[in-house]
This record gives C-alpha cells, sequence and structure tokens, in this order.
C-alpha cells in the first residue's frame, strides 16, 4: 500500500500564537498494512514509541526524538485502533504522521525507511486508553559514521562527490574483457570511496550485465578482535546482481552490520564462500584495502580458481599479502596504473617490480626490497 499524503502545515509563533506562514508538503510513505489484535512491538529491536491517546494525534512525549536522533533508523509503525470498527481512520491517521512530521521530520525524508501501518482490532471501551496508539521507530544503535560513510557512496554514485582515487574504475575501464565476475569486495569503512567507484562503475555498465553476483564482506560484523576465529569470522553478505537498488541495499546493510575494528580483513574468508556459494561465474574479481593486511592468508590454499586482486590506495607500495593471494591462486594484481598478470611466472628468488617497487618472492612469500 502507498499511503501519499498533502498536508498544510501552517507555522504558528507558540508565544503569541500568531500565524507566520503556510505552506504545502508532501508525506509520501510507502507502507506496508498490517493487521493484529493487539500491537506488539519486537522486543529484539531497538526501538521508540511516539505515544499518543486513542482518538488523538497530539503528541505524549515529543522529546522521545532525542533517543533516536542522529542514528540509522530501520523501521518506522504507524499504529492505530479500529474502533469503533469499520470507521474510516485516514484523516485522524494524516494528522498523526503530521505531527509526527514536525518533531521528526528525518523519518519522512529517508526514502530507504521501510514503514508499516498496524491496525489493531482488539480495542474495546475497556482498553482504548491502555493500549498504545501513535509511532514506533526502530533504529540501529550504531556510530553515525555508518550514514556517512553510506551517503559517501550516495554521492559518488549520483555525482554530488569527486572521485579523487580512481583505482576501480581505471582498472575496470582497462580489463573491460573481463565478463560474468563475481566481485567480492571489502566494505569496512575505510573502503567508502572506492565501493563507491565500484556501485558507480556496475551503474554505468549495467546494461552489459558484466557482473554475475556481489560479495561483500565487514569483517565479523560487530565482533570483537577476541572473537574472530579464522575462517569463521564471518560478516559477509551475497547477492545476485540484479539492479543497482538491490545490490546497495545489500551494501549498506553489511555496512551496518559492522563496526570495522582492527585493521586485518577476512578477505580469503569472503573468496571462499563466494566461490562455494555462487555457480555460473567466469572471473573471480576482489576488491581489496591494500592498507589493511589479511586475516586468514593461511586458507590460500582453499581457493582453487585464479583470483583478480584490486588494491584500493597502493599509492606507497603493494601489500605483500595481496601479492601472495594472486600468486598462488594463478591470478593477477592491478593498481591504479598497472596490470600485474605475470606473478605466477616467477620462480623463486626472482623480482619483480611495480610502480617502481621491487618485491622479491622467496618460498611462496614475498618480500619488499628496500633500495639503500
Amino acid at each position: 500500500m502507498k499511503l501519499k499524503l498533502i498536508i498544510t502545515i501552517i507555522a504558528f509563533n507558540c508565544l503569541v500564537l500568531i500565524t507566520l506562514a503556510q505552506v504545502k508538503i508532501t508525506i509520501d510513505v510507502k507502507a506496508d498494512t498490517l493487521v493484529t489484535e493487539i500491537y506488539q512491538e519486537n522486543l529484539n529491536e531497538l526501538h521508540a514509541h511516539i505515544k499518543m491517546s486513542f482518538a488523538s494525534y497530539k503528541i505524549q512525549n515529543p522529546a522521545i526524538v532525542s533517543v533516536f536522533k542522529e542514528k540509522k533508523i530501520t523501521g518506522v509503525e504507524l499504529v492505530y485502533s479500529d474502533f469503533p470498527e469499520g470507521k474510516n481512520y485516514d484523516l485522524l491517521n494524516e494528522k498523526r504522521l503530521l505531527a509526527a512530521y514536525n518533531i521528526a521530520p528525518e523519518l519522512f525524508n529517508d526514502s530507504t525507511i521501510p514503514w508499516k501501518i498496524v491496525k489493531q482490532t482488539g480495542v474495546n471501551a475497556k482498553n482504548k486508553f491502555t493500549v498504545f496508539h501513535g509511532l514506533v521507530v526502530y533504529y540501529n544503535d550504531r556510530p553515525v559514521k555508518a550514514n556517512y560513510e553510506m551517503s559517501i557512496i550516495t554521492d559518488i554514485i549520483e555525482g554530488r562527490r569527486e572521485v579523487k582515487d580512481s583505482t576501480v574504475l581505471k582498472v575496470m575501464e582497462r580489463n573491460n574483457h573481463w565478463k560474468n565476475i563475481l566481485v567480492i569486495s571489502d566494505l569496512t569503512a575505510s573502503m567508502s570511496p572506492y565501493v563507491g567507484e565500484l556501485m558507480l562503475w556496475f551503474k554505468l555498465s549495467m546494461h552489459e550485465t558484466k557482473v554475475k553476483s556481489f560479495v561483500f564482506f565487514n569483517d565479523g560484523d560487530s565482533k570483537t578482535t577476541a572473537q574472530k576465529i579464522i575462517g569463521k569470522t564471518g560478516g559477509i553478505y551475497i547477492g545476485e546482481a540484479a539492479d543497482l537498488d538491490r545490490v546497495l541495499d545489500l551494501a549498506f546493510k553489511t555496512m551496518e552490520k559492522g563496526f570495522g575494528g582492527d585493521l586485518p580483513e577476512n578477505d580469503i574468508e569472503a573468496i571462499i564462500e563466494g566461490i562455494e556459494k555462487v555457480k555460473g561465474y567466469d572471473e573471480v574479481v576482489l576488491i581489496a584495502d591494500n592498507n589493511s593486511a589479511v586475516r586468514d592468508i593461511s586458507l590460500i590454499s582453499n581457493i582453487k580458481v585464479p583470483v583478480k586482486v584490486v588494491l584500493c590506495g597502493s599509492e606507497r607500495g603493494v601489500n605483500i599479502d595481496y601479492l601472495e593471494l594472486a600468486y598462488k591462486t594463478k591470478g593477477s594484481v592491478h593498481t591504479i596504473e598497472e596490470d600485474i598478470t605475470n606473478l605466477m611466472d616467477l620462480n623463486d628468488g626472482e623480482i619483480i617490480t611495480i610502480n617502481g617497487i621491487s618485491y622479491q618472492i622467496k618460498g611462496g612469500k614475498f618480500i619488499r626490497l628496500y633500495s639503500n
């Protein structure tokens, strides 16, 4: 059900009650309608009640907005009663929405927030003043930083933010022969600008159907470092490359679930889970944070397909963990300037130079060489 309300707001000076202005706004809410006997909020999620009495649109606790201010809103439910039964309550609900808009416009200005309208059928003359009426706001008690990082991605896609390090765009453009790709991407906070590039590239290339699926990982959701077990760290989310909106939803979900935390990431676990669960891809491309070590580098032997590693932030040198990953999977490494596709041909003791810096392979491991 789509609820679209065009409401006239009259603004008053609270001290002298003089009408100052009259403007029209449109509240456009897409809402699912639910019917229940008596409303019960989801106790497993953080939530706040914007309370209104039976048959009233006056908010009893306007200060409640401070509880979810600058939090990530995950859902809103408008709860009303079908009592007396069969009456039309649209006008009352419009007034309730308007009252809520006046104290918390952010609930209405974000089209990604899911809404529900809940009709209670178990209300009667005896309990009408004791059951809940009003709005329930569900929110995620994460740092505001997560919202900021997501806004970076959206701004890049929509052209409001300049791309400063165009590694992802340049690598994907240079290698436009890659098809049917399984894209695996680090979505920890520092990667937001690069994820924005990735989403922009996906948006521009969707008509060519270059991507099969996306695997996003955040290194263990909200786990502490001590809780992160090699191979079982988690925080991995997989989805088909159906359309930009659904891919963004998956990306934002991944980001919301993760705090960031320590620097090492569970790249290998994400690759393994992706290649096990996604079928029918031709290429495996990892979008990696060059400034983070690979937490689970010991699991490389479980990867049986070549991995193409796109390294973000490698201007000061290549992280040797990713050289090892590409070398041992017979894959390749890609920086903003170079495509290194001959790693698999290196013999023990040989030296390769990337972006002016030399690395030597010894016993399957790379060592960065420093000149005197």
